[in-house]
């Protein structure tokens, strides 16, 4: 009998600490990315490559965790602000840490984007990168913690229009982050 009440005091205690503790989750709602990219063509002309939803990286959802919750997850002092282009057009996988063949020559190489707020949880890196070489087919922007290229920093990826540029094209992509 004892051993009966003692059980059933133990699993009240485990359905209440389990209650209390579910009673903290926090649900963010929702998160986004996504870019919006453009070609200055060195003639004068214009082209815009459209709108575009990003993906988000396993290693950028731990970047995230480390941030958000004091982790100790490596570089979780630093922030996203570094863009990285790529000629890849494979599909997004999740665990990539880089973009796929990361451009690192040519005007293109991996650059600190300008942050800005735009809003209670929106946020925006826009850079605008200048060829002094000419590159075929690129077509995917990285967001990177890190300003080292093929550095394993990659926290989210999107795919854009490809496009030519040649020397004294810029290519500029502003990428938009949204936690609501």
């Amino acid at each position: 009998m004892v051993a009966m009440v003692l059980v059933g005091v133990y699993i009240g205690y485990i359905s209440t600490f389990y209650y209390r503790n579910a009673s903290l989750n926090i649900d963010i709602g929702m998160y986004s990315f996504h870019i919006h990219a453009y070609v200055e063509y060195a003639n004068g002309t214009y082209q815009d490559l459209g709108y575009h939803a990003g993906s988000l990286t396993t290693v950028g959802k731990n970047f995230i965790e480390g941030i958000l919750g004091n982790d100790a997850f490596a570089n979780a002092t630093h922030y996203i602000q570094y863009g990285s282009l790529s000629t890849s057009a494979t599909a997004f996988d999740a665990g990539w840490v880089n973009i796929p063949s990361e451009i690192t020559t040519g005007g293109l190489e991996r650059a600190e984007m300008t942050y800005a707020s735009t809003g209670d949880g929106v946020w925006t890196l826009t850079h605008q990168w200048t060829a002094n070489a000419t590159h075929t087919s690129v077509q995917r922007v990285g967001f990177n913690w890190d300003s080292v290229a093929n550095d394993g920093s990659l926290a989210w990826a999107d795919l854009f229009t490809a496009v030519t540029l040649n020397s004294g094209d810029k290519l500029t992509v502003t990428g938009t982050t949204t936690v609501a």
